[in-house]
């Protein structure tokens, strides 16, 4: 949720931290973003849902998943999408973590 709050709050600066022409052309970015990753995948490690040995392909999926919703958050100006849309984005992510059916 706090990737989704930097994004809605600050939507230019994520939009430039996860600018492809730049991340292309700047190791320091770059590495940022792999931090991000990071962050992602030790919260992966820290779910008992999510068996060791599928821990880091679904840390790259949450990781890919949650960099594109916070890229439509970031989209809408001022970084405030409609509600209804905000609700959908983080059930679905909900559904396909939970499983709940």
């Amino acid at each position: 949720r706090a990737f989704f709050a930097f994004a809605q709050s600050r939507p230019s600066l994520f939009s430039l931290m996860c600018s492809e022409r730049l991340l292309a052309r700047h190791d320091t970015l770059r590495e940022a973003e792999h931090r991000m990753f990071l962050a992602y995948k030790t919260a992966v490690e820290a779910d008992e849902r999510i068996p060791p040995r599928h821990q880091e392909n679904a840390a790259y999926a949450l990781w890919a998943l949650g960099r594109g919703m916070a890229a439509i958050i970031a989209s809408h100006p001022g970084g405030q999408p409609p509600p209804e849309l905000l609700q959908k984005l983080f059930a679905g992510g909900a559904y396909l973590i939970d499983h709940p059916e």
